[in-house]
């Protein structure tokens, strides 16, 4: 599991521990970049669905709970087939492991703990909910010692098997109440019994019965009243032991009959260690009932009666197992089927078969219609117990995805990526593309990053390489033939045309053109072309200068009207020299304007 993201939302950092039927891990949560702890049922239970169904109970039944003493729930979902749990990050120690590390505990802080303790479980009662495992292992401690109860639910799914001589039962059975022993009824004062031995372990380090066997164990919480604190240590209060006495009752009815009272009591004690806490019960004062040695053992008395009291019990307990089998084969039902149905017609359908239910998770769906069951845990058909929770994944509706940018990867990679997604790309169209090779997706739509329901159409656009055409020979053609040349060609005639005399080629003839002809050309490519103006010919201006120490510009007037310098001295000349200008035009008639230091002297006109 390290280093497995969970639910593309929890990355597993560390395994912190396991328990009899799950593992718990600190990751990170990637959203909110914050530690979590995330427990996960172990995998040889996830197919009995007795434990999956007691494991989503812890789930929901701590999600109800929002208190300072209560472990936080965040969380609830299915990573391959095994059930996890997310909840709040308790960076300190068990209570258990506090106790081995610091015990016997200060009275004062005994009841510290205690008073914190009792107000999660207080709260929790409050609720309708009784934690029915407590015990140090499951009471977790912050790094500034703040109490926090865990792992609400997990105890009914334990000892509703068989006890075997395993850690976990072991651990759990030395707290057990004598009606939860029995497997009788439970309720608030069941908790607070647990309570009571807890308080036991912290004030003396260690525990008021021990045995070689859980059923040892159980038997002597049935049969024996746990002793005072003060026989193992003689200099703890009075009231503090009492408290552990009216806790530790026997009968339910001798105890604290709820959490408000107790809560009483250790505030007297919190402001006072040394005050004086009532008995619930008469003989409790003095520890009455059946008396028990410092180990929390029996005093032996006649070999006989004692015999006659352990079979006896063996025989209870047998008695009561057979009536509990013949009971839970006759309160069975099979699983009605919920699939496609919502959670209100779940509720009505389950409700008739004597069944609960609970939601394992919400889950995406373009199939399944939001609000409608997509599956169910026990499957429909499968006999369970009634009143057993059949858990419910419940469709909200279709997600919601960023379409994957993919223009520039190749078609195999772009599908695959984009199907992986979760959409349709079950149409894909193939065009040339100058720009992007061979394979290559250059347009998609939507565009990569558009916001769409999962399961959408994604169309691609594949390049078939650059459209490429020959270029048509322009040479020798007149403009209005090349422009039906290269619209034949697919090609464009480009607007910078240009004009340039032409020895080879008649005015108004192509003899220039780029690119060159048969070459070969994206299509649409612009051609550009260079036009004849026609021969060149050569004529001279004779002109004599008319003044001294004048400078002479000879300019000939273009086909538009301007007129270009052919000659300008380079100094002065004198006056009566002849200069002679060598001209070279196409075909036509020029006419020409003589200066002497840019005074008009001379006008006319020459002919190509």
């Amino acid at each position: 599991m390290i280093g497995k993201i969970i639910d593309n939302k929890y990355e597993i950092i560390e395994q912190l521990g396991s328990g009899g039927m799950a593992k718990v891990y600190r990751a990170k949560d990637l959203r909110l970049e914050r530690s979590v702890a995330v427990k996960v049922l172990k995998e040889e239970y996830a197919d009995n669905e007795q434990f999956v169904n007691k494991f989503m109970k812890e789930a929901r039944a701590d999600a109800m709970l929002a208190h300072h003493n209560i472990v936080g729930v965040y969380d609830v979902g299915e990573q391959e087939g095994l059930p996890y749990i997310v909840m709040e990050y308790i960076d300190g120690p068990t209570l258990k492991k506090y106790i081995e590390q610091n015990g016997p505990i200060e009275p004062s802080e005994a009841v510290d703990i205690l008073y914190s303790v009792t107000l999660g479980v207080a709260n929790a009662h409050k609720n309708g909910i009784i934690h029915r495992d407590i015990k140090p292992q499951n009471i977790l401690l912050t790094s500034n010692r703040v109490p926090k109860v865990a792992d609400f639910g997990i105890a009914t799914a334990i000892t509703s098997t068989t006890l075997t001589a395993t850690e976990e039962a072991l651990g759990s059975v030395h707290y057990v109440s004598p009606e939860q022993a029995r497997g009788g009824f439970l309720d608030e004062r069941s908790d607070l019994y647990s309570l009571g031995i807890m308080m036991y372990e912290m004030l003396t380090a260690s525990l008021p019965y021990d045995g070689d066997t859980p059923v040892a164990v159980a038997l002597m919480h049935v049969q024996n009243d746990v002793p005072s604190p003060r026989r193992v240590n003689k200099k703890l209060p009075e009231g503090v032991c009492q408290l552990v006495l009216n806790l530790t009752r026997r009968k339910t009815e001798d105890r604290y009959q709820n959490a408000v009272k107790l809560l009483s009591d250790l505030k007297l004690l919190k402001a006072n260690i040394d005050a004086q806490i009532k008995p619930t019960y008469g003989k409790g004062a003095s520890g009455g009932g059946k008396k028990t040695s410092p180990g929390g053992k029996p005093v032996s008395g006649p070999g006989r009666r004692l015999a006659i009291f352990i079979i006896a019990g063996v025989l209870l307990a047998a008695a009561c197992a057979a009536l509990i089998y013949i009971y839970e084969e006759n309160s069975k039902v099979a699983v009605p089927p919920l699939e496609g149905a919502t959670i209100s017609e779940a509720k009505e359908i389950l409700t008739a078969a004597e069944l609960d239910y609970y939601v394992i998770q919400f889950k995406p769906s373009a199939e399944i219609e939001e609000g409608r069951i997509i599956s169910q845990t026990p499957a429909a058909n499968q006999t369970v117990k009634k009143g057993s929770a059949v858990g419910v994944v419940v469709s909200s509706g279709p997600r919601v995805i960023r379409v994957s940018a993919v223009i520039g990867f190749y078609e195999a990679e772009a599908v695959s990526k984009l199907t992986k997604a979760g959409f349709d790309v079950s149409e894909i169209k193939y065009e040339n593309n100058s720009e992007y090779g061979n394979g290559q997706v250059f347009a998609q739509s939507p565009e990569g990053g558009t916001q769409v329901v999962e399961g959408t159409k994604v169309i691609l656009y594949v390049s078939l390489g650059k459209d490429s055409t020959t270029v048509p020979n322009l040479l020798g053609k007149t403009i209005a033939e090349a422009k039906t040349l290269l619209s034949s060609a697919g090609l464009n005639l480009s607007g910078n045309i240009t004009y340039e005399p032409s020895n080879s080629y008649s005015a108004g003839l192509i003899f220039k053109q780029t690119p060159t002809a048969y070459s070969e050309a994206d299509k649409n490519t612009e051609v550009v072309l260079v036009v004849s103006l026609g021969n060149l010919i050569t004529k001279t201006i004779d002109y004599k200068v008319k003044s001294a120490d004048v400078k002479v510009e000879i300019s000939l007037q273009d086909k538009d009207g301007n007129y270009i310098s052919e000659y300008l001295s380079g100094s002065t000349e004198n006056a009566g020299k002849k200069i002679t200008v060598s001209v070279t035009r196409t075909p036509g008639t020029y006419s020409y304007v003589v200066t002497e230091n840019g005074i008009q002297t001379d006008s006319g006109s020459v002919s190509f």
